[in-house]
C-alpha cells in the first residue's frame, strides 16, 4: 500500500509540475523523441553551455542572459535531464554527443559553436570536440572532469542505485522537496530534478562514467589551434578535512593543469570556489 501510494504521490506531483513549469525554450525532434533547447541573444560563434550532473538547463541562472550581451547563447537538456524526453539509448558520450549535434543540427543553430561544460558537462565537451571538430571554434571547461578522475574519486554508483530505487514511488522528491520561502528558480529546480525520468537519466550518466573515461583517455581532446580556457575551483582547505580529503583536492588540481598542457599558450586559469567533483552541489 506505501509503495502504492507512493507512486501516485510521484505521478500526479510531477504532472503538476509540469503545468507549474513549462519549458522556457522549444522542444526539438532529434529523432523519435524531443530535447529542450533555449537560445537567446545575437552574434557568432554560439556558446552552448553543457551543464554538470542532475542539473541542466535551470542550472546557469543568470549566466546565458549576461552572454546574450554580445553574442548568442544556447542552453539545454541532455535526453531524459530537466524538461528534455528520455532517449532509448544508452548514456554512452559518444551517443549524448550526437543527441546534441542533432538537437542543435534540426533547429538550425549555426555554427561554429563555443562549447562551454561544467562539471560532466565539460567531460562530453572534450569529446564533442573531437567528434565533431569542425563545428567548434573553442571549448571552456569549467571545473570540468577529467578521464583520470575515476582513480582518485569514484562515482557515486550506490547513490545511482538509490535514486532508481526511490524514484518511482516519491521518496526523493519527498526529501528534497521545496520549502514556501524558496524563490521560484529553486521551485523549479527541484521539481524539475524530482521527476522519474530526470533521476533515471542522472543515474544513467553516473553507471555510463567509467566506460566514459576510458573512451576520454584512450583519445584525449585535441584542439590544435582553437582556444581553450580552463576555469578551476579554489580547493581552499576546510578545518575538517580528512587525509583523503586533502590527497583528492591535490589530484583534482594535478587533473585540471593536464587539460592545459598542450596549450600553454592559449590556456587561461581562473580560480573560484565550489565542492563539486562531478557536478554543482
Amino acid at each position: 500500500m506505501l509503495i502504492g501510494a507512493g507512486a501516485i504521490y510521484q505521478s500526479v506531483a510531477t504532472g503538476q509540475d509540469a503545468r507549474k513549469y513549462p519549458p522556457p525554450g522549444k522542444m526539438v525532434d532529434v529523432g523519435g523523441f524531443k530535447m529542450h533547447l533555449n537560445c537567446t541573444g545575437e552574434g557568432s560563434p554560439t556558446l552552448v553551455l553543457d551543464a554538470g550532473l542532475h542539473f541542466g538547463s535551470f542550472g546557469w541562472s543568470n549566466v546565458p542572459q549576461e552572454i546574450a550581451k554580445f553574442t548568442r547563447v544556447c542552453t539545454f537538456d541532455r535526453a531524459g535531464v530537466g524538461w528534455s524526453e528520455a532517449s532509448p539509448a544508452g548514456r554512452g558520450i559518444n551517443q549524448v554527443n550526437k543527441e546534441l549535434h542533432d538537437l542543435l543540427t534540426n533547429a538550425g543553430e549555426q555554427k561554429p559553436f563555443i562549447l562551454a561544460g561544467h562539471s560532466i558537462g565539460g567531460f562530453y565537451a572534450q569529446n564533442y570536440a573531437n567528434d565533431y571538430a569542425d563545428e567548434v571554434a573553442g571549448v571552456v571547461l569549467i571545473d570540468a572532469s577529467h578521464g583520470e578522475q575515476i582513480t582518485s574519486d569514484p562515482p557515486p554508483i550506490k547513490l545511482a542505485r538509490y535514486a532508481k530505487t526511490t524514484a518511482p514511488i516519491g521518496i526523493f522528491r519527498r526529501m528534497s522537496r521545496a520549502s514556501p520561502d524558496d524563490s521560484h528558480e529553486i521551485k523549479e529546480r527541484k521539481a524539475l530534478q524530482s521527476s522519474t525520468k530526470h533521476l533515471y537519466a542522472t543515474a544513467d550518466e553516473i553507471f555510463a562514467v567509467e566506460e566514459n573515461s576510458r573512451i576520454l583517455r584512450e583519445k584525449p581532446m585535441q584542439l590544435n589551434d582553437k582556444p581553450l580556457i580552463v576555469l578551476t575551483r579554489s580547493l581552499k582547505t576546510q578545518p575538517d578535512d580528512t587525509e583523503e580529503d586533502l590527497r583528492a583536492n591535490e589530484n583534482w588540481k594535478e587533473m585540471q593543469k593536464k587539460f592545459g598542457a598542450p596549450f600553454d599558450k592559449q590556456q587561461t586559469h581562473l580560480r573560484r570556489k565550489s565542492r563539486s567533483r562531478y557536478s554543482k552541489r
